[in-house]
């Protein structure tokens, strides 16, 4: 799988597309390899051009094949949950997640997605690049 949405017949929830694309990077495990997730409008592609894209994080899996950079992009979810203090930060909107965290990660994510879901017409994409 290099793509997913949720809500879909594959991806019901997002907690299945979020664990799926983190089964794949490690699976996969080419190192700097990247799962990028997004909230994007059910408006069509036209309106996220206009109006720009909405919060989105990037997983990125680090040489070390045992951990991963939380990107969290430029916009944060007003009530999104704070990182947690385990995680260190290593630059700027940048953290560090041990694979044995992935769980936590994975839970992690879907709340601070789920802190959108006041907007009704909001889907969850992923996808996967190198």
């Amino acid at each position: 799988m290099r793509r997913g949405t949720s809500p879909s017949v594959k991806f019901p929830s997002r907690r299945e597309l979020i664990e799926a694309l983190m089964r794949q990077l490690y699976n996969d495990a080419e190192p700097e390899a990247v799962v990028t997730i997004e909230s994007r409008t059910t408006n069509g592609w036209a309106h996220d051009v206009l109006f720009g894209k909405g919060p989105w994080i990037q997983i990125q899996l680090r040489r070390d094949l045992q951990s991963v950079y939380l990107n969290l992009g430029k916009k944060r979810p007003a009530g999104a949950p704070d990182v947690p203090a385990t995680w260190p930060q290593e630059k700027n909107r940048m953290w560090v997640v041990k694979r044995e965290e992935t769980e936590s990660l994975v839970d992690w994510m879907c709340r601070w997605f789920t802190a959108l879901s006041g907007a009704d017409n909001l889907k969850t994409v992923g996808f996967m690049g190198c």
